[in-house]
């Protein structure tokens, strides 16, 4: 967790909500309602960009970290505006960065937008090579993903890191089994 940060409180009809860097609650840790969630998130993004939360003092490690906190806690906005303006801004070619970034657009529907925001980017990262090839599946692009796919598995040596890229090799198998046929 993020020792530099502390939680934020927002009050929202009159109840007051706290954001940990990993989730939102309340009082009474209940689970709240997605119309809630979403009023608190606006608030919170608006509270970043307006500088009112200094993040200034964060690594990019950190600041991806917490954009992926953001993706996972459906927060588009606030992980977008993190990416985009807080971290490629500085450095375009943060794989760690555009992996979520690429991910966070397949999740919102765009994996065209994800491919053309990533591309020729993708040299150093196994993450990124995977979910590049996620969004290939998701357009149907078969053969692009299986090279795409390849390059991360033969790129990543932990087998816990390739978990996720088998199961992209297992979608392109699925669709276009012929891609893993030996001749």
């Amino acid at each position: 967790m993020f020792n530099k940060l502390d939680d934020i409180i927002y009050e929202f009809d009159g109840k007051k909500y706290q954001w940990d860097w990993v989730r939102w609650t309340d009082s009474k840790n209940m689970t709240l309602l997605p119309v809630v969630i979403k009023e608190l998130n606006l608030k919170l993004k608006e509270s970043i960009a307006n500088k009112e939360i200094d993040l200034s003092n964060l690594e990019n490690k950190e600041l991806t970290t917490l954009a992926s906190n953001f993706k996972d806690a459906d927060a588009p906005g606030i992980s977008l505006y993190i990416i985009e303006n807080l971290i490629l801004t500085k450095d375009p070619k943060d794989s760690f960065a555009l992996s979520v970034l690429c991910s966070l657009l397949r999740k919102l529907g765009k994996p065209k937008e994800a491919l053309e925001k990533t591309k020729n980017n993708s040299g150093q990262s196994t993450a990124l090579f995977t979910s590049r090839a996620a969004a290939m599946c998701d357009l149907g692009l078969w053969k692009e993903a299986h090279d795409e796919v390849g390059r991360a598995l033969g790129k990543e040596k932990d087998p816990q890191k390739k978990i996720e890229a088998f199961n992209v090799v297992k979608r392109i198998k699925e669709a276009a089994p012929y891609l893993y046929k030996n001749n």
